[in-house]
Formats: structure tokens, C-alpha cells, sequence
């Protein structure tokens, strides 16, 4: 199983780098984030606080793209918040039956992850360096899709303080636009 970083390391890593990861116009493979190998990053994953969503009322709502192997799915967007550190996105995949998530998604493929678009730019998720050279996303890896919410995160560039909403663009679904909170 790839290596994930954990909360705290997310954290001090973005407190540290202080990366603004911003692309031009369109996603590219600029925005990222490269971790020193030492600490290694641990296999425990982010924390449940990672992902938390402090209610579940849905900021947007779409659906599976057609031609995704998310067919079928539901998205609902919990949380986009930005500070002057990242910002984080949490959403959640639901299917009326319990299936396997989609060919399409891997920490490893991070280009397919929902892109944050602006009027102006456009930011991508982070990304590290394992110990053994693969390029992962910051976020949580998603196992599978069933009927009850499942929530997954990954970690963004910060958005500039003017932007109140993005467009989230994926393979995954439909095109959706959601207001960013501060914190």
C-alpha cells in the first residue's frame, strides 16, 4: 500500500514550505509540494480530523461524469476551506451499492483529483515525493463507494483571499461551483 502523510505532516509541511502553488490558466504538474524523505512519511494516513466535516450539510452537490467509472455515484462537496497555509477539500462518494472506487482514482494519479478553478488560476492538489521516488497526492486514499457518506480530502494550494467561490473541475463528475470558507 503507498505511503501517506499523516495530518501533522501535511501541516508542518505547508507551515514550512510555504508554497503558493499557483498555475497559469490551466492545471499543470507545477503545483507541488516535495517532502525530505527523512521523516518518511507514515503509512497511517490522515487523521479523522483530516476529513472531518464539522456538519453534514453539503455545500454543492453532482454527479458521476459520463464515461467515468464512477458511474452511478453522487458526489457531494462537505468542506472547501483555505487559510493562509492550504486549503482543504472534502467530499464524499456515495453509490446505492457498495462498489469498489473507480479505476480512475489513485494517490498515485493525482492529475485526475479535482482541480480548484478561479476566475484567474487554477491549483491542483499537492503533491510529495515517496521514499521511493513515486509523486503522490496529499489526500486521503478512497477504498471504495457505498450508500452511506464516506468521506475523502485532499490538500489544495491556498486560494487567494479574494476568490469567495471555485469551480471544481474533475474526470470524476460534473463540473461544480462551491463558496470557500476561511479559516
Amino acid at each position: 500500500m503507498p505511503s501517506r502523510l499523516s495530518a501533522a505532516a501535511i501541516a508542518a509541511a505547508l507551515a514550512l514550505a510555504g508554497c503558493s502553488g499557483e498555475s497559469a490558466s490551466s492545471p499543470s504538474a507545477s503545483p507541488t509540494l516535495t517532502i525530505a524523505r527523512s521523516p518518511t512519511p507514515t503509512s497511517a494516513g490522515p487523521t479523522a480530523d483530516f476529513v472531518e466535516a464539522p456538519e453534514y450539510r453539503p455545500l454543492a452537490t453532482t454527479t458521476a461524469r459520463e464515461g467515468s467509472s464512477y458511474s452511478g455515484a453522487t458526489f457531494e462537496i462537505l468542506r472547501l476551506e483555505s487559510d493562509e497555509r492550504s486549503t482543504l477539500l472534502v467530499w464524499s462518494a456515495t453509490h446505492p451499492r457498495t462498489v469498489r472506487a473507480g479505476s480512475d482514482f489513485d494517490v498515485r494519479l493525482w492529475e485526475s483529483f479535482p482541480v480548484l478553478n478561479t476566475k484567474r488560476k487554477a491549483f491542483s492538489v499537492l503533491t510529495y515525493e515517496t521514499p521511493t521516488g513515486e509523486t503522490q497526492c496529499v489526500c486521503v486514499d478512497m477504498r471504495a463507494m457505498r450508500a452511506e457518506p464516506n468521506p475523502q480530502g485532499a490538500m489544495y494550494p491556498p486560494l487567494p483571499e479574494n476568490v469567495t467561490s471555485v469551480t471544481l473541475t474533475s474526470p470524476w463528475f460534473g463540473d461544480v461551483t462551491v463558496p470557500v470558507t476561511r479559516s
